[in-house]
């Protein structure tokens, strides 16, 4: 059974290979977020954005690099945790819900964050929504 990658662009699943999603080092798939038809097409929108702007002699406006980055949690506990254990390994089942876990792929690919840091920090963020509701 071949491996299905999910497009956050278009919205749609195809199959993990070079002939649909180009390589991307720093990705943990080895392949790019956004498959090669969307990438084409957004790259594409831009080169003509660039083109009309020269043509009316104006800047088009840049977009920062970088997405700004969330207001940090503070996650500290008064006492220290101690260093890798079971007692402190949280597990997150998604199989009964599949899609969930893709769309936790999708977004941590647009926060550049690992789909592993996307989940804790919806998991952080939810426990800091229920303390301030009970405060």
């Amino acid at each position: 059974m071949d491996k299905i990658q999910y497009c956050p662009k278009c919205k749609k699943d195809k199959p993990a290979d070079t002939d649909h999603f180009y390589k991307d080092k720093k990705s943990k798939t080895g392949l790019s977020c956004w498959c090669k038809d969307c990438q084409k097409a957004s790259s594409a929108a831009a080169w003509e954005k660039k083109q009309a702007a020269k043509k009316t002699g104006t800047k088009p406006k840049q977009k920062p690099k970088q997405k700004p980055k969330p207001e940090p949690f503070d996650i500290r506990d008064p006492e220290p945790v101690p260093a890798k254990t079971d007692e402190y390994t949280l597990v997150l089942d998604f199989i009964d819900d599949e899609r969930l876990l893709e769309d936790i792929k999708a977004e941590a690919c647009d926060q550049y964050r690992t789909p592993e840091m996307q989940a804790m920090w919806l998991v952080v963020k939810s426990l800091y929504a229920e303390r301030s509701q009970t405060s």
